[in-house]
């Protein structure tokens, strides 16, 4: 592979590989380890540190046909509300197995949508938060807003529990474009949800915006990322759509036929970052755009830049536990996630026990791969001298991958000294290179598509 012959020009990119979030990817979780993990990890965490609460809310109004996070669609105000005492007491049983002086840094409410939550039963969730944890006052607290649901009752009760980041979703502008995803958004919708929230002292928004969509093309992902930087989010994160109608059904609504190809999908993806980073944002993992100021920019040139289940992020939290049905929990011994049914959650939880239905405890060479692999999605290189400081000599398990990411990448990596780099095109190849550090990769066919 020459220099004169891109990456971003070749079929490599014609394969099912993980996003990796985490290392090794859910896919492997496995039901042995389970709620005696959880309680003794908890139990591990130590006096003085600091956590992260994930807290899952897998409802909406409707289901969008693109989307494949785990959510149901439902109307009741009452399964909405009884969702959320199963979370109060989920919440308050986490609180009683964590060691004293433990203190919680980052709060995130995920969907689905929060704002499906009444103010009601945002203030009870957020009052039980507060009293069962210790919350730092420094705490960052972010919502995953639905500009569609926004109404300044819903941003004041938000606010009144401390919101101090928010999340918004996109997708694309082009009313073709969202009839065939499902969701219908305006521009409108989104300028006054943002101006709402800034009127409120939220300090930092952040939008999501998609390529790879059915009917979109390159035109139409320039306007929607044109229109998004019109109402100046501190934050762009530019995803691929990912088709995987095998694990979510509704995608089986989307006309495959008019996905763009993975040429189209390619330069899709480098004019969107292109025109983000001429419009004065930096350029931080595989797909996120911030400005300079931002926390993530300075974690991302300092090296302290970390990827967990929800992205990337500039904490150094030492547990991220998650609450409600399907949340995952990230430990330094392993991942647990919790039933992924509302029903079978609630169940578990109204029987006075954890909900935890499967998980990974890591094996040393867990560790070194998955550290490995996180400095490839967080700075395109894999800083040897640092694992082999970390982990001895057992880092050595990385050499054999490393060659082989070498000798199938050519000149677009190189091995300088103690490190190992991507030497151009890191955002489209990482995933890939990664790959060749992953050991337990044998699920693929759950995988979406490279880029």
């Amino acid at each position: 592979m020459s220099a004169k012959q891109p990456v971003r020009n070749s079929g490599i990119f014609d394969q099912k590989v993980s996003r990796y979030l985490c290392y090794p990817s859910v896919e492997h979780f496995v039901p042995e380890v389970g709620g005696a993990q959880h309680e003794a990890w908890l139990r591990a965490i130590p006096s003085g540190g600091r956590i992260g609460v994930y807290i899952h809310v897998p409802f909406c109004e409707k289901l969008c046909w693109f989307c494949s996070c785990r959510t149901q669609a439902v109307r009741s105000p009452k399964i909405v509300a009884d969702y959320v005492g199963s979370l109060l007491r989920e919440i308050r049983r986490i609180a009683e197995l964590l060691p004293a002086g433990v203190e919680i840094g980052r709060i995130h409410w995920g969907g689905g949508s929060p704002l499906i939550l009444s103010p009601e039963d945002m203030a009870r969730l957020g009052r039980t938060t507060r009293s069962s944890l210790a919350v730092a006052a420094d705490a960052e607290f972010t919502v995953e807003i639905d500009a569609r649901r926004v109404v300044p009752e819903t941003i004041e009760a938000l606010i009144g529990q401390g919101m101090t980041r928010s999340t918004l979703f996109v997708q694309d502008f082009d009313p073709r474009v969202q009839r065939a995803i499902g969701r219908l958004q305006s521009l409108d919708d989104t300028g006054r949800a943002v101006r709402l929230l800034r009127k409120g002292g939220v300090g930092s928004i952040g939008i999501d915006m998609l390529y790879g969509l059915p009917l979109q093309g390159c035109v139409q992902v320039l306007e929607t990322a044109n229109a998004i930087l019109s109402v100046e989010p501190d934050r762009v994160a530019l995803f691929g759509y990912a088709h995987v109608p095998w694990m979510a059904k509704r995608q089986n609504m989307i006309n495959e036929a008019q996905l763009p190809g993975t040429e189209e999908r390619l330069t899709q993806y480098g004019i969107a970052a292109e025109y983000l980073v001429r419009a004065g944002y930096d350029p931080v993992g595989i797909d996120h755009f911030v400005k300079p100021e931002d926390a993530m920019a300075r974690a991302a040139r300092e090296g302290r830049l970390r990827r967990r289940h929800l992205a990337y992020t500039d904490d150094s939290l030492d547990a991220v536990i998650g609450i409600g049905a399907s949340a995952i929990s990230s430990f330094r011994q392993g991942f647990l996630q919790n039933e992924r049914q509302t029903v079978a959650y609630s169940a578990r939880i109204g029987a006075e026990r954890l909900a935890i239905q499967r998980g990974w405890a890591f094996s040393l060479e867990d560790k070194v791969r998955g550290r490995a692999i996180e400095m490839l999605m967080c700075g395109f290189r894999v800083d040897l001298a640092a694992l082999r400081r970390e982990f001895g000599d057992f880092a050595s398990i990385l050499d054999a991958g490393l060659a082989t990411a070498r000798e199938r990448f050519g000149e677009a990596v190189a091995l300088e000294g103690e490190t190992f780099r991507i030497v151009r095109d890191g955002p489209i190849l990482a995933r890939l290179i990664a790959r060749c550090l992953d050991a337990r990769n044998a699920a693929e066919g759950r995988y979406s598509g490279a880029i």
